[in-house]
């Protein structure tokens, strides 16, 4: 099927989210966020659809710049994703072309700015690259995940990829769309751990819990985890899949090696149970090589 694609609109609304719990993280405490919904309208195969994609403009996350406000930094970022709706045409190449090398332009183009930052500015334009994928899914019938069933040529990003190009990359990584997946819950550092997470857990079956950990303090981390884990396996999660989320607070690979050692001395099972560690180091990997 031709997947040539226009880009016929585009928009994006703002809706004020307030966290129940306010979320403490390495790099600050946010307490409310802006969700930026876009809507991408397109032309394909001779018929047009609308397709939705959605972003939590989370600064703290993206912009960790204590010298700005939450405020300031909201604003930008809402100005930032204005701009792409506005220009979403000519951020993605000002022609027809597949889904992929229209996200891949618009990437691009992105990235070639200057404020905000790189990561804000790549965070602001995602959810209009999953819009147009969600657009040409609902135009054509068919799933985001078999546009690249068939081999295809994209000479945008073909070069990125020497051993059969950007499509057989993709081809490698995608398997079969699962209907059910592991649902998981946010714990922060500072959440109780009684009445509130109980019900969570009976009402909505939670058996995944992704652990926002400080990194400053590895004997800290550790004991923390353990208590997160003990209280699931008390409020009857037989066997509880944990992530643990510094957010770049480690200093170093060592102190998260460290912080391993202590869990696994601590509480064999505790440490058995959790499944991966997200972004515990540094991100710029120039500035900050981690072996």
């Amino acid at each position: 099927m031709d997947l040539n694609t226009e880009v016929l609109d585009a928009d994006v609304a703002f809706i004020p989210r307030k966290l129940k719990t306010p979320l403490h993280l390495s790099a600050g405490l946010i307490s409310e966020l802006t969700e930026a919904r876009a809507a991408v309208t397109v032309r394909v195969a001779g018929r047009e659809a609308q397709g939705r994609g959605s972003i939590y403009l989370s600064d703290v996350w993206a912009w960790p710049d204590p010298t700005l406000t939450h405020a300031f930094r909201d604003a930008a970022l809402r100005g930032f994703c204005e701009d792409v709706a506005r220009g979403l045409y000519a951020y993605c190449g000002g022609e027809k072309a597949h889904p992929l090398a229209l996200g891949m332009r618009l990437h691009e183009s992105v990235d070639g700015e200057t404020s905000p930052p790189v990561l804000a500015r790549a965070m602001c334009a995602s959810p209009f690259d999953a819009a147009i994928h969600d657009a040409v899914g609902l135009a054509t019938g068919r799933s985001a995940f078999r546009f690249f069933a068939e081999t295809a040529t994209f000479p945008d990003v073909d070069g990125l990829f020497p051993n059969g190009g950007a499509c057989a990359a993709i081809q490698r990584l995608i398997h079969a769309p699962q209907s059910r997946l592991r649902a998981w819950w946010v714990v922060g550092n500072d959440d109780g751990l009684g009445t509130d997470l109980a019900q969570v857990i009976n009402e909505h079956g939670f058996r995944g819990f992704k652990l926002k950990i400080l990194g400053k303090d590895v004997a800290a981390d550790a004991a923390r985890t353990v208590e997160v884990y003990r209280a699931l396996r008390g409020h009857g999660v037989d066997d509880p899949a944990l992530t643990a989320d510094s957010n770049e607070a480690n200093p170093d690979a060592e102190s998260v090696l460290d912080y391993l050692e202590r869990l696994r001395a601590r509480d064999n099972e505790a440490f058995r149970a959790l499944r991966y560690l997200e972004q515990p180091t540094a991100r710029d990997i120039l500035q900050h090589p981690q072996d």
